[in-house]
């Protein structure tokens, strides 16, 4: 008798616990009921399987042309950017050439230098100075400078009447530009 009611008690806890589990399951976990897609929410995903498709050819296309990018560029730091070393001398000396060419009087030349924490390879130089002379001259000399095989960002131009004794009308452009230094060359 006793065996049967060990036995007895063994059984029903067993389905308790049974009974406990499938409880907690279905109330506290709560299985999602698994919808079949509609025709709408499937051209809508293939849309978008489309689009992926396209951005990684589009990302494995620019992925191809990076060898050639960086090497495009390094051409054209060698071939725009001055040494930082002789920097400054060489585009002191282009701006003199220019003025010159054209027939415009130099004013004094400023370079200030400032470091790149993204690019530790190059140095920014930012140029001042002013050249007085004619209107078309003043133009030539902008477009000398546009066309000179230096790099130039243009920051800012400002055009008034010379100050200058005799000078007949002249203008005074003031000029602020910026332009690149190779690091470490010579």
């Amino acid at each position: 008798m006793r065996r049967r009611r060990g036995w007895w008690v063994y059984f029903s806890l067993l389905a308790a616990l049974v009974v406990a589990d499938t409880g907690v399951y279905w109330f506290v976990v709560r299985p999602q009921e698994v919808t079949p897609l509609d025709a709408e929410a499937l051209a809508e995903l293939g849309r978008q399987v489309a689009q992926a498709e396209a951005e990684v050819t589009r990302l494995k296309r620019i992925e191809q042309a990076l060898p050639t990018a960086g090497k495009d560029l390094s051409q054209f730091g060698a071939r725009h950017f001055h040494a930082e070393r002789t920097g400054s001398s060489a585009l002191l000396a282009a701006f003199e050439r220019a003025a010159d060419d054209v027939g415009v009087r130099p004013g004094r030349v400023e370079f200030r230098s400032y470091e790149l924490k993204d690019r530790s390879e190059l140095v920014r130089m930012e140029i001042r100075t002013t050249v007085e002379g004619g209107y078309r001259n003043i133009v030539q000399f902008l477009e000398t400078l546009e066309r000179s095989a230096n790099f130039y960002l243009v920051e800012r131009l400002g055009l008034v009447a010379s100050q200058a004794r005799g000078s007949g009308g002249d203008l005074q452009l003031s000029l602020k530009l910026s332009t690149y230094l190779r690091r470490g060359s010579a």
